[in-house]
């Protein structure tokens, strides 16, 4: 146990332990202000990235039809996810980020790419030959 009294000689074990916390105080403030700025925006909800999905896949120029019930989020943060949908018969594969916008206050796909399955049973790019 550490005993901080005010005995003869220990002052200069008292300023180095108020260093010490001085510059965990300096280091620690900035870092969880930092930390917690990405704590701010909203983790979305399956409802908010299907919500997103479906009104980029309806506004787009090559709607799916998407079997939004089998959709599958292997990332969710704060701000974003990754969603991955497909078609009712798997064929077709679409990988949605979908991005939280400050200004409206709303999820929207951020970006999306379209796998097809190949007859060895592996999703490949659409555009790749």
């Amino acid at each position: 146990m550490f005993h901080l009294t005010c005995k003869k000689g220990n002052g200069r074990v008292l300023r180095s332990y108020t260093v010490i916390i001085s510059m965990a105080a300096v280091i620690l403030v900035p870092v969880l202000f930092l930390s917690s700025c990405g704590l701010l925006l909203p983790t979305p909800t399956n409802e908010q990235i299907m919500e997103a999905v479906k009104t980029f896949n309806e506004s787009g120029e090559e709607p799916l039809d998407l079997d939004y019930g089998e959709m599958k989020v292997p990332q969710r943060l704060p701000g974003k996810a990754l969603a991955i949908l497909w078609v009712p018969d798997k064929s077709i594969q679409r990988n949605f980020s979908v991005v939280y916008d400050r200004e409206e206050q709303i999820f929207h796909v951020e970006s999306y790419f379209t796998q097809m399955l190949g007859e060895d049973g592996v999703y490949r790019d659409v555009n790749s030959d």
